[in-house]
């Protein structure tokens, strides 16, 4: 019986550790992956701000995944609201006054949110405070 036990008791301990073994790998490999994407070009940046300032970041690496969103929060801080820009370097959107962040890609307005649109090499976007 104690035989038993003391195999029952190693099988649960090899199990255990097979399944942390296998958890460690996946996020190895997950890491890897996400680090390993292949650069596919660069972009332009510009950030309009109602004082008259802005900021332009130009020659910015992109991959296949990389979107509008990814590229303003790589530049700076941002805060969003499911994907929809609220504030830029701690410049507010106005709602009362109508006035968002909106952007633009290649002198055209977006037609996607920013966390949806990828971009393609050598796009240029450009965010200001608008209204509709």
């Amino acid at each position: 019986m104690k035989k038993l036990m003391t195999l029952v008791l190693i099988g649960l301990s090899l199990f255990s550790l097979t399944g942390c073994l296998n958890k460690t790998s996946t996020s190895q490999e997950a890491s890897i992956s996400s680090s390993s994407e292949e650069q596919i070009g660069d972009v332009t940046l510009i950030i309009r701000f109602d004082d008259g300032s802005e900021k332009e970041f130009k020659n910015q690496p992109i991959t296949a995944n990389t979107t509008v969103l990814d590229l303003l929060k790589s530049c700076v801080e941002v805060k969003d609201d499911k994907g929809f820009i609220t504030e830029i370097d701690n410049v507010k959107q106005d709602e009362a006054a109508k006035k968002y962040w909106l952007y633009e890609i290649n002198d055209q307005m977006a037609s996607k949110g920013a966390s949806e649109q990828k971009l393609k090499d050598r796009d240029k976007v450009i965010f200001e405070l608008g209204g509709f």
